[in-house]
């Protein structure tokens, strides 16, 4: 990947998904329902659902994001889950038919999206910069082997 297009895609607009549009596109490849909310994000569009019995994360993502890319993360979040004292990290959770990352259309705009569990806990939004007293935390998380 090059340099230009990482700068190209930290120009564009987060997707253009409603509450609504993420509520049908859960029911329709996930086969779940529940309330709603909004989440932060930079350049993917994160609707939390919570159905009463357990809450996950809907991530909406740009198709000029490859595939392979998207696979990578749940590669690696599936490896870091395996080991005893890495950090705690989302489970993937497959549509109805099986597929880790799933192509939808939403207002002739064709975007992938992922369910991960939801974990509770302080996101970075809001947040300028990582705290001095935890540098150690993405070294730490490169450094699972």
């Amino acid at each position: 990947m090059t340099d230009e297009t990482l700068a190209d895609r930290a120009t564009l607009p987060r997707p253009d998904v409603t509450a609504a549009e993420a509520g049908d596109i859960l029911q329709s490849r996930y086969g779940l329902s529940g309330a709603i909310t909004e989440l932060g994000s930079q350049q993917d569009r994160n609707y939390r659902l919570d159905t009463g019995e357990r809450s996950y994360v809907l991530k909406i993502c740009h198709v000029t994001y490859e595939t392979v890319e998207l696979e990578a993360q749940n590669a690696a979040i599936r490896h870091i889950g395996t080991k005893e004292d890495a950090p705690r990290v989302p489970h993937v959770i497959p549509s109805t038919d099986g597929q880790d990352i799933v192509a939808v259309t939403v207002r002739d705009q064709t975007f992938q999206v992922r369910l991960l569990e939801y974990l509770e806990g302080e996101g970075l939004t809001g947040h300028r910069r990582c705290h001095r007293a935890r540098p150690d935390l993405s070294g730490s998380t490169a450094g699972v082997s």
